[in-house]
């Protein structure tokens, strides 16, 4: 199952290339929210064939959490202190082709929000997922990464 990726409602440029990437790597679509309400953006993702969607929120400019949604917000919210984004020249990522590598006990939490079916390709983008930091391997390359400041709940009054 592919991922429905959209950006807080004035996303910076890099949150925009995050959500870009992440739609990328995880096989889906991505959307910049603009002025549209939650409940426009899960009506749109329906309709484009989507279940699960993930929000990428931004704090003073910059990507600070990732969330999940799919009939209601997932836990845990995934708290980010930095980003490492491939160069505008990277090699092509084939959408959907993922393999999810749960490095410790945090990472096997996580994985299921990611809602990817693993790859059995040999070329497919690994996606390592520990405490500390998502990983996305190409050809056994560091492709990007997302560094974990921590994990959250879920707070129904700040996402609407």
């Amino acid at each position: 199952m592919a991922i429905y990726v959209t950006t807080s409602r004035k996303p910076a440029p890099g949150t925009r290339s995050l959500a870009r990437w992440l739609a990328r790597f995880l096989g889906g679509e991505c959307e910049n929210r603009g002025k549209r309400s939650l409940a426009e953006i899960v009506e749109r993702a329906e309709a484009a064939g989507f279940k699960r969607l993930l929000f990428v929120y931004e704090s003073h400019g910059n990507p600070s959490e990732l969330s999940f949604y799919e009939e209601g917000w997932l836990s845990p919210v995934l708290k980010i202190k930095s980003v490492e984004l491939p160069e505008k020249k990277a090699g092509r990522i084939t959408p959907g082709e993922i393999r999810i590598v749960a490095e410790d006990a945090m990472g096997k939490k996580m994985a299921p929000l990611f809602a990817v079916e693993n790859s059995e390709e040999t070329d497919a983008v690994e996606m390592h997922l520990s405490r500390g930091a998502v990983v996305f391997e190409l050809g056994g390359k560091k492709a990007a990464a997302i560094r974990l400041a921590g994990f959250g709940d879920v707070i129904e009054s700040k996402r609407e």
